[in-house]
């Protein structure tokens, strides 16, 4: 294949395109789903397309429409001028994420010259290349590339700089780079060995895009939503702008001189009705020393390689004992997506997108890929996407409104009335009150009407909630290094998973810890740590608040934050504020029935509905907001839920008074009577 002769290959595309487009034609006229009836009125979205002439047809799709899509586009559909479906799929470049580079280079040399090595590459084809893959390598290593193009192996063009190549490091491997796509003769990879041993490559293979008509990644910038400090990690929220977008890479910039951090990219998925995160990928960020001994200050690049679903992800840089990486600016690489189809006729076809609930099409048309991509392409025009004035939403369930089993509501200490404004899905998010008397795992809520469940999901770790708290000095005299401040939270067992604060203070290094004071069944006090970490801050960085996570949530309703001094002064303390995730129910009801929460049953089991069946079609549903009503409390299961920790003293001298009366009533009767005694 490295060698197949280009004007050949042209010549038969030439005296064969006849061939295929008849061929074609009569191929997806008799594909089944080219003649189906689509009733437009399922579809939310609706999106012109102008075709100048019938033939094959190519169109890149932007990143809006991807975003309406489902994932994997099951919900995409293209109808002519007629209203007929016309088949068609979706055209993505290759992509090292899954598959391996399709040829290997025609010849490799590696030279060894001071402080680096060269590999001089004749890639031996004439398609455009977008990416390269070395093999070879041994043991652990890190090393920064440069990459150069060249059509006659005398002029070159950098194609990318201080790209990080590494294998075992830190528990990641990467050995392969991707760049815009373009046709060279020869590539030449020069690999800095400054500090570090050379590492005697081998071989390596090339990603060949084989498509007419390449087109390279696109840039654009990512915004950064939010910056989480945790302790060892950094957790930034990023708004991609759209979902469903095929990511080559993240574009990560830093004034930091020299670091190299593993990093992830991470989404939040749906699992059985609850939110998990998924890795997608993972890399390492990285800025190194070059040859001539200057630190390399361009972006640092976290190769992708794959659709993203969500609009929404989450950059992780772990940052071991070293200070938060300082991030300066996001970008990305998009790699384009276009829409192959074949038109029967010219004139105006509608895309249709935004329907939760159909099943994707089953083509034929796919079988047909590598013909299509030998095939000159017309053109078309593709207008904006706007609402479909035809859509009517559906119902989410043949019976929407049904209700689960009855509930026996005796063993629940609390509830809140849920009111309901319109029909229809909708989501409820569960406050502090909720979230502080219900079961740690949430396995007691329920809701209930007229007596009978009322069927929900539920959704965590989709956005964080924070609470603000108002530090007051507490210090012990005792510990004269140690600065004290109590912390009183709302309730008493809330589901926090890290506190934040900040200070006025520019230079300092302290060991903060926090703690809480409980007892146990005996009333006996004691210290229970939740959390420890190093707060650290230097002259000139960058500024962020502290953030600790939390081991495990309190128990208690009053926390206490100690900043430990050693021999220096004090630092200030500004706001400080604590966290927990957001948790959502998502249910269906009519605005006639009455509905509560009912939560507060530290023995109920984990409801099981069939509503898990619906879980995607109810997750992407349009929902109305319901706020709960003020807490109330049962008082069929008033005593129900104490617990020691809360009553744990009166308990213990009430359960002592009663064994040391009983004791004296046996010793009473066992001791002899008195002489004069009847």
């Amino acid at each position: 294949m490295a060698g197949t002769d280009p004007p050949l290959r042209m010549r038969t595309s030439e005296s064969f395109s006849a061939v295929l487009r008849l061929l074609f034609a009569s191929l997806l006229l008799s594909a089944p789903g080219a003649t189906a009836a689509v009733d437009r009125s399922e579809w939310r979205l609706s999106q012109p397309l102008d075709v100048a002439a019938p033939g094959l047809i190519k169109v890149a799709l932007p990143s809006g429409t991807l975003g309406a899509l489902r994932p994997e586009a099951a919900d995409l559909r293209l109808l002519d001028p007629s209203g007929t479906e016309v088949a068609c799929f979706l055209e993505r470049p290759l992509r090292f994420a899954g598959e391996a580079p399709v040829r290997r280079v025609k010849s490799f040399q590696a030279t060894l010259k001071p402080r680096a090595t060269v590999l001089l590459l004749e890639t031996g084809v004439a398609s455009p290349i977008a990416g390269l893959a070395l093999e070879g390598g041994s043991g652990s290593f890190l090393k920064a590339a440069r990459l150069e193009g060249s059509e006659d192996g005398e002029t070159w063009q950098v194609l990318a700089d201080g790209v990080p190549l590494y294998q075992r490091y830190q528990g990641e491997t990467r050995l392969q780079t991707t760049f815009a796509p373009r046709a060279w003769k020869w590539l030449r990879v020069t690999l800095d060995d400054a500090r570090t041993e050379p590492v005697p490559f081998t071989d390596a293979r090339l990603q060949v895009v084989t498509s007419e008509d390449p087109a390279g990644a696109e840039h654009r910038p990512v915004r950064i939503v939010s910056r989480e400090e945790l302790p060892d990690e950094s957790r930034l929220t990023l708004d991609l702008g759209s979902a469903n977008l095929d990511l080559a890479s993240l574009l990560v910039a830093s004034d930091e001189g020299l670091f190299t951090r593993a990093a992830s990219l991470r989404v939040r998925a749906s699992d059985g009705g609850r939110w998990t995160e998924r890795v997608v990928a993972r890399g390492l960020l990285f800025h190194d020393l070059g040859a001539d001994g200057a630190a390399t200050r361009g972006p640092t690049r976290l190769e992708i390689g794959e659709p993203v679903p969500s609009r929404e992800a989450v950059l992780v840089i772990q940052n071991g004992g070293s200070p938060p990486l300082p991030v300066s600016a996001i970008g990305m690489e998009l790699a384009p997506v276009r829409m192959v189809f074949y038109a029967r006729q010219a004139g105006r076809h509608e895309l249709l997108a935004g329907n939760p609930g159909v099943a994707a099409p089953r083509y034929d048309l796919g079988a047909f890929a590598e013909q299509f991509k030998t095939a000159e392409p017309r053109s078309a025009t593709l207008g904006p996407l706007a609402a479909n004035p035809a859509y009517r939403p559906p119902a989410v369930m043949p019976d929407p409104f049904a209700l689960g089993a009855g509930l026996d509501i005796a063993a629940w200490r609390h509830r809140k009335a849920v009111p309901v404004a319109r029909d229809g899905a909708q989501q409820l998010e569960l406050d502090l009150e909720v979230l502080a008397h219900a079961r740690p795992d949430l396995a007691d809520l329920r809701l209930v009407s007229e007596g009978w469940q009322r069927p929900f999901l539920r959704e965590a770790g989709k956005g964080w909630r924070t609470v603000a708290v108002e530090p007051t000095a507490a210090d012990d005299p005792k510990q004269p290094g140690v600065s004290i401040w109590r912390l009183k939270l709302p309730h008493a067992g809330l589901p926090f998973v890290s506190l934040t604060a900040d200070s006025p203070s520019a230079l300092f290094e302290r060991e903060v810890t926090v703690s809480e004071t409980v007892s146990d069944f005996r009333g006996e006090k004691s210290r229970r740590v939740l959390g420890e970490a190093r707060w650290r801050r230097t002259p000139g960085g960058t500024v962020h608040p502290f953030t600790l996570a939390l081991d495990s949530g309190p128990t208690t309703d009053t926390l206490s934050l100690e900043i430990r001094n050693g021999d220096n002064a004090p630092i200030q303390l500004g706001k400080v504020s604590l966290a927990y995730p957001a948790t959502r129910l998502r249910f269906l009801a009519p605005r006639s029935a009455p509905t509560w929460l009912y939560y507060g049953n530290k023995d109920a089991a984990a409801p099981d509905y069939d509503l898990q069946l619906v879980a995607a079609r109810l997750l992407v549903t349009e929902t109305a907001t319901v706020v709960p009503g003020p807490e109330e409390s049962m008082k069929s299961g008033a005593w129900s839920g104490l617990t020691l920790s809360d009553h744990g003293t009166w308990m213990f001298w009430a359960a002592l008074v009663v064994v040391v009366a009983a004791l004296l009533l046996v010793l009473r009767r066992m001791l002899p009577a008195s002489p004069g005694g009847s």
